[in-house]
């Protein structure tokens, strides 16, 4: 039986690496500026401020993942 190998898609992987880095700016004015971000459901400055340092650990942990991920060789998928 033989194995099937797929590769990433760089196409994803950018649209990715993107996204994330839109969710570590977002992070980073909901620490500096969270009463801008004030609403009806959150009203709470100190929960804003702790929804973007949980957006800037994990966000920024992935797009550094996406990136280690663009210039690995190895195939994304090996179905055998």
């Amino acid at each position: 039986m033989s194995e099937i190998k797929i590769t990433l898609s760089r196409r994803k992987l950018l649209f990715g690496l993107i996204c994330s880095i839109l969710f570590v700016v977002l992070g980073i004015q909901f620490i500096l500026k969270p009463e801008r971000y004030i609403s009806f459901v959150f009203r709470n400055i100190d929960f804003i401020r702790i929804a973007g340092f949980a957006s800037l650990i994990f966000f920024g942990l992935c797009s550094i993942y996406i990136l280690l991920k663009a210039f690995d060789k190895k195939p994304g998928l090996i179905i055998s």
